[in-house]
């Protein structure tokens, strides 16, 4: 079966050899699929003598995305993990969509009159689809209503026991929640730890807490740990004191042993406000701080077919117990793909460091230079039409295509 066409007129000189045929003696592929977005995938137009196109894909929707150079695809990573025998992660724990009856080797229960978490495809009051398929096919996540019951009435859902393996006893927890309830309704998580593997009981700690007016739609969500002993996570929904028709629920979590990101903007709906709004429209982030205290923003600038990224220090609640200028530091602006399984995401990063001995650093950042007059009363997703670019606003990303949809991650450390 063809995947792809080669157009041989167009060939420059001595390129012939790039597109030999192999047969299975020489190469394989595992039995994975066709991979349009592998990163040894040639582009529509290497290798051409004239600027005319040297592949084309059969699937039309994947001309402009053969080629790219981010990152390893996760067909890429297959390969490279079968090739090696490698079967397990350096700092991955666990996912799970709850596709599967098993639901993961996870337990449910309920406390006074809850009835306990319940995998669905579809909860009264939303949500009316899981995070995974987002409707493109049937998938399911787990729900805990709180319309009936006492205030106080709970239900736990916990994972399977899991062992650090690092030394730095770190991990992070990823996922992605619907609340559907009332506002004094809560999603607690926990941790429960346990001495040794004859310790049944554990110690609860409680590391995060989601309450307040419901969202409607699905939201992403992420939990620093601690965990040094082998642990569980827990979700617990505590039904409140007010009247609901819905409750919370939770898909596509993820567990891995490293730290959370400081900062995470997510744009929904990127591609369709990329290619409606107006060229070099721009986006712009909330004021974001980071670990040490620094406000900043981030600006993208909409260009159709591909964006710029920009970053800009502001004025904040810190400012007059901060160093400035602002020597070595480092930003760190991580591009991610939608995918929800966080193994198989594409990335883009790039790292911006205030470096003094540097002529094109932005080590000549400082309380006179921030930001001050940015108008936060515009919502964050609203498009600005007539944004100036100030001088000491900072490409980070100067142009990038779309190839799938996408979310942004930024660290300044």
């Amino acid at each position: 079966m063809h995947f792809v066409y080669y157009y041989v007129s167009v060939w420059s000189t001595g390129s012939k050899e790039d597109f030999e045929k192999l047969t299975p003696r020489t190469s394989t592929t595992f039995n994975a699929p066709y991979d349009y977005l592998s990163v040894m995938h040639y582009g529509k137009k290497f290798f051409s003598k004239n600027s005319g196109n040297t592949i084309i894909t059969k699937l039309p929707e994947f001309q402009d995305k053969i080629g790219q150079r981010m990152e390893m695809s996760p067909i890429d990573v297959y390969k490279l993990n079968c090739l090696y025998n490698c079967s397990t992660s350096v700092s991955f724990l666990e996912y799970c969509s709850f596709s599967s009856l098993n639901i993961c080797g996870m337990k449910s229960c309920g406390k006074g009159s809850a009835k306990g978490w319940k995998r669905m495809s579809v909860a009264a009051g939303g949500p009316f689809t899981d995070h995974t398929n987002l409707n493109k096919t049937r998938g399911y996540f787990m729900h805990a209503g709180t319309a009936s019951g006492q205030e106080g009435d709970s239900a736990w859902l916990e994972t399977k026991r899991m062992s650090p393996t690092r030394e730095c006893h770190v991990q992070c927890l990823q996922f992605y929640y619907y609340h559907s309830g009332s506002p004094s309704d809560q999603l607690n998580i926990w941790i429960r730890e346990f001495q040794n593997g004859r310790n049944s009981t554990g110690n609860l700690h409680l590391m995060g807490q989601i309450t307040g007016q419901p969202t409607f739609a699905w939201q992403f969500h992420k939990v620093p740990l601690n965990a040094s002993k082998p642990f569980q996570v827990a979700f617990e929904v505590r039904k409140g004191d007010e009247n609901s028709t819905g409750g919370f629920s939770i898909d596509d979590i993820n567990l891995s042993e490293s730290e959370c990101p400081h900062n995470v903007w997510e744009i929904k709906n990127f591609e369709r406000i990329l290619t409606t709004a107006d060229y070099d429209s721009s986006l712009l982030s909330p004021r974001l701080y980071s670990t040490d205290g620094y406000a900043y923003q981030v600006s993208i600038f909409l260009r159709e077919t591909f964006f710029g990224v920009y970053f800009r220090l502001m004025s904040g609640n810190n400012d007059s117990a901060l160093q400035w200028p602002c020597p070595w530091r480092q930003l760190t602006f991580i591009m991610l793909d939608k995918n929800p399984q966080i193994q198989q995401q594409m990335s883009k990063q790039i790292n911006l460091i205030t470096d003094p001995s540097s002529s094109e650093s932005i080590q000549d950042i400082s309380p006179w230079s921030i930001v001050t007059d940015v108008d936060l009363s515009i919502q964050p997703l609203t498009v600005i039409s007539d944004i100036c670019l100030p001088g000491n606003m900072f490409s980070v990303f100067p142009q990038l295509y779309l190839t799938t949809p996408i979310k942004w991650e930024e660290e300044l450390d």
